[in-house]
């Protein structure tokens, strides 16, 4: 294909291979999750958990986990300014509340709960039915925005802040614009400095809340006020992972960045990191075993100890904590600076991949990525929903995955199709 087919030729269009990237992206996300109950470490943290697992899934999802939320934010930024200058904020906060909104006011109660029965029938209480869940249980202890609805709250909260900040410090987009211009004429440079600043966000997130705690807006005195508890539950839904959102937010304004440098359309620029895909490939794989056997070796033994943060959540200070800390520390930055750097060169090598392979149109991509975005939000209903039907069958995980993988690919995908003939559905999923 020549380069020029890959070159949308004004801001406006569209650039079909991020598209693809975008919409793979998600499709490497129902793997993730199809994969995650069969992960024999981080099975354990996964909505359903089947009870034969091995480790060879911990590295599958590891790798998945490492790189598909950096992806989608560096998208959701390369195209949140261009969108707001095209539409106008009114335009652009309107569009937000169908993509966003609606969804979130929506999955909470209807979606999330499904993600959560499921467990809970199999391992807390069988003979509950999923109605008394929902109101007894769900509502009452287990309401949360998980699922994916905690990423559109995430790229609501980047993008308010983004657009504050650009009303606040207008210097700071133009200074972005020809930081990245620099970077560009020298990439090595410019992606070690990054290398450095993922590595820096990853450790000091580990450090202040450690790697599986969630952190939001916390609690409230309640003092058995039916009000107060209602804000504490609202308060529950608005929650990012401690150790995660700073880089997700660096990857966001890399995107901002690098279409103020005018980059976005730049196919030449998008030639010259694609042509190294080889190069990516290969230092990803490098760190990404280092990084991989590096944590899963000493999971237990410190390179997730979160001893200091659950003395402190427990009442102790950041004083009481510090012997604690000094020891866990070293530990824990070995893994969150392995993986600083083994995230940068994977978004380098899954862009570069994109770019090189995926920006032809095909049956497959027209068909696909208009459902994308609604597969996004409802395909953890059928994939947690077979792992628990499939839970007490006897047959290789491979299989499992396959099975619950795939099936819950064809089901949403057909559910989605049908519901996107709705001109107000399209409105809101596109």
């Amino acid at each position: 294909m020549s380069s020029s087919a890959l070159q949308v030729p004004s801001p406006e269009g569209r650039i079909e291979w991020i598209d693809h990237l975008r919409a793979g992206t998600l499709l490497l996300l129902l793997w993730d999750h199809s994969l995650h109950a069969y992960a024999d470490v981080w099975g354990r943290f996964h909505f359903f958990r089947d009870l034969e697992r091995t480790g060879i899934w911990d590295v599958f999802y590891m790798h998945d986990n490492s790189v598909i939320m950096p992806l989608l934010f560096f998208t959701f930024g390369l195209f949140l300014f261009p969108h707001v200058q095209k539409v106008g904020m009114g335009g652009f906060w309107k569009n937000r509340f169908f993509k966003l909104g609606i969804p979130y006011i929506l999955g909470i109660p209807f979606v999330v709960p499904l993600l959560s029965y499921p467990k809970f029938h199999y391992a807390e209480n069988p003979l509950m039915g999923y109605g008394e869940f929902w109101w007894d249980v769900y509502f009452a202890e287990k309401i949360q925005g998980g699922g994916p609805f905690w990423v559109l709250y995430c790229l609501a909260l980047f993008s308010v802040i983004a657009l504050l900040m650009d009303k606040i410090l207008p210097f700071l987009r133009p200074l972005l614009g020809r930081l990245m211009k620099k970077a560009a004429s020298a990439p090595a440079v410019g992606i070690g400095v990054f290398i450095l600043i993922s590595m820096a966000l990853l450790g000091l997130g580990d450090i202040l809340w450690g790697a599986p705690w969630w952190v939001g807006f916390g609690q409230i005195a309640t003092n058995g006020e039916t009000s107060l508890v209602v804000v504490n539950k609202i308060l529950r839904l608005f929650g990012l992972q401690g150790s995660r959102f700073m880089l997700n937010a660096l990857y966001f304004t890399l995107g901002i960045a690098l279409s103020q440098a005018g980059l976005t359309y730049d196919n030449g620029f998008w030639k010259r990191v694609s042509a190294k895909w080889g190069v990516w490939l290969g230092l990803m794989v490098v760190f990404g075993a280092a990084y991989i056997w590096y944590s899963l070796t000493y999971f237990d033994t410190g390179a997730y100890n979160d001893a200091p943060h659950r003395l402190v959540d427990m009442g102790g200070t950041w004083g009481e904590a510090w012997p604690l800390l000094k020891e866990s520390a070293p530990m824990t930055l070995a893994r969150t600076s392995l993986h600083g750097i083994f995230c940068t060169f994977q978004v380098l090598f899954y862009v570069s991949l994109f770019h090189r392979f995926m920006g032809k149109r095909s049956a497959f991509w027209a068909a696909y990525a208009p459902c994308a975005y609604g597969i996004f939000l409802l395909h953890e209903i059928p994939v947690i929903w077979g792992q628990m039907l499939l839970a007490d069958v006897h047959m290789p995980s491979l299989l499992k995955i396959a099975i619950v993988g795939g099936g819950g690919l064809s089901l949403i995908w057909g559910v989605v199709a049908l519901m996107r003939r709705a001109a107000f559905v399209r409105k809101v999923l596109g």
